[in-house]
């Protein structure tokens, strides 16, 4: 039999064993078990001909491959050059989606093999092992002090995972990076955020993102998320401050490292600490978001947000910026920074200066709503306002309600969780005037508001790569969706005067967006 064939009808495997009782399903299953046995076979010449042949070194020589040939006349070649790495390699993609479903599903290894007896098509489960191994001794894990989270190196993360991009692209341009190729200059992305896992149990999690350049498509995807550090804990300096700790140090020493060589290239990095409000505040130093002065990058005094009589440069003056290092107790400093990042690598997350704007659009017309259900209870008519704006939202494909909590002194109106593209599709789709019931000038507000602030959100999406837009236009679209947020505050009493930090972010010339994308 053809050692290399490794494929028969089933009609083949029944010629095969046509002088014996056996049943279809039972022939075909022996005859690949015999099929089996004969690459085994292969597998074990491989494995033991190095050792047979060890009298080779003797002469100088390296066994690199061999070239045999099987009764059918065709030739079997063994490679001895880089076995196991190739080996990984060739399966790597069809056994790394697999380890990561059994991982995901808490799936065990025993139901795994029985998978792969019933489908030969599966990877052999000592495949999945040995692949696993291979991942587990490239990663190591460190535990935290307190015993509450877990870490692993950046540096030696960042090393490998700037070694497989560096590969990739060998691969596909088949050309020589030098250190003054372009190709060798990488942004490092440190990010971090606190989740509420359970009703009693909070966790905050820290991760890397390498970007070579804006032309990167998975720069933004789950793909180049690569999880560094995290803990269970509070969102707080102290919590942080214990649990992180040698996280920090690791991550204030590679700031210090401009430059690193991997696989004799001499890379250039650039890092950025991005995050949401919460997250940047605290690890810098500062006072919560509702502090006099909690912007993190001028001494703006929150009683001054609203004022849109600034020009594009006033922000940028020494007095109004903020340095890397300031005294304790001034603007709202009052505790040391735990990373040594300059203000301007800093870069406000993008999803949560949408998520918390649309916030303050949302909610408030949800509670206009309520309020005119309340109104058409006392005069004997059917409340059906919020429900006409739930049907509309549900119309579109989403799982939407309102909740209200009427036991309070003041109701509670609670939302459904909504992520950023229902929420921009609501936006979109809406037409919010249908729900205002109020002169044609109240229904001109709020749709100037919504519009406003979906042509600001897609111009800073856009910026860097349309040329028509530039820091002017996002600047100008700002203050005027600030100046028609305060004026929507007469139309829905909801819509207080205070602005918020993140409209401010919107609005100031030293907004993280413009910076990162220039």
């Amino acid at each position: 039999m053809n050692l290399r064939q490794n494929t028969f009808t089933k009609g083949q495997y029944r010629n095969l064993f046509k002088d014996h009782s056996f049943e279809e399903d039972s022939v075909y299953y022996t005859a690949n078990c015999i099929l089996e046995g004969r690459l085994n076979v292969l597998a074990k010449l491989r494995e033991n001909i190095p050792a047979a042949l060890w009298f080779l070194k003797s002469f100088g020589l390296d066994l690199t491959s061999l070239e045999l040939i099987d009764d059918a006349g065709e030739y079997v070649e063994l490679n001895f050059t880089g076995e196991c790495s190739e080996s990984v390699e060739e399966k790597s993609r069809k056994v790394r989606e697999i380890l990561y479903v059994l991982d995901k599903f808490n799936a065990s290894d025993a139901l795994y093999h029985e998978l792969s007896i019933l489908d030969k098509n599966l990877p052999r489960s000592y495949l999945i092992k040995k692949v696993r191994a291979e991942i587990n001794c490239q990663l190591q894990v460190f535990t935290m002090v307190n015993n509450q989270g877990a870490y692993v190196s950046i540096r030696n993360e960042l090393i490998n995972v700037v070694s497989r991009k560096l590969e990739k692209l060998s691969m596909v341009y088949s050309l020589y990076l030098d250190t003054t190729s372009t190709m060798n200059s990488f942004t490092v992305k440190i990010s971090g955020d606190g989740a509420k896992f359970t009703r009693h149990n909070n966790f905050v999690q820290m991760n890397m993102a390498v970007i070579m350049d804006d032309s990167d498509e998975t720069a933004n995807s789950p793909i180049s998320c690569h999880t560094i550090a995290m803990a269970k804990g509070n969102e707080d300096y102290d919590s942080l401050d214990a649990a992180f700790r040698d996280v920090f140090s690791d991550i204030n020493n590679l700031l210090k490292e401009s430059s690193i060589v991997i696989k004799d290239t001499c890379c250039s990095f650039k890092y950025v600490l991005s995050g949401d409000m919460k997250f940047l505040l605290t690890v810098m130093g500062l006072k919560s978001a509702s502090a006099t002065y909690c912007c993190i990058y001028c001494h703006i005094n929150k009683n001054d947000r609203h004022d849109m009589s600034f020009d594009i440069d006033y922000f940028e003056k020494l007095s109004q910026r903020r340095p890397t290092s300031e005294k304790l107790g001034t603007f709202g400093r009052h505790k040391p920074p735990l990373l040594d990042f300059q203000i301007n690598d800093i870069i406000i997350d993008e999803l949560h200066l949408f998520l918390r704007i649309s916030d303050r659009l949302l909610k408030p017309l949800v509670e206009y709503l309520y309020n005119l259900d309340c109104k058409a209870k006392i005069a004997g008519y059917s409340p059906v306002h919020v429900s006409t704006f739930v049907k509309a939202v549900q119309s579109l494909g989403m799982s939407f309600n309102v909740y209200v909590d009427s036991e309070k002194p003041k109701p509670q109106i609670e939302l459904s969780s909504l992520n950023a593209l229902e929420r921009l599709t609501i936006l979109h789709s809406i037409d919010v005037t249908d729900f205002i019931c109020g002169t044609i000038e109240d229904k001109k507000i709020v749709s100037t508001l919504w519009q406003l602030f979906i042509d600001t959100y897609e111009q800073i999406c856009t910026f860097g790569e349309d040329l028509c837009v530039s820091s002017t236009t996002v600047f100008e679209l700002a203050k005027n969706f600030v100046n028609s947020y305060l004026e929507s505050s007469v139309v829905m009493p909801g819509i207080n005067d205070r602005v918020t930090p993140y409209m401010h972010i919107l609005e100031a010339t030293s907004s993280p967006h413009k910076m990162n994308l220039e």
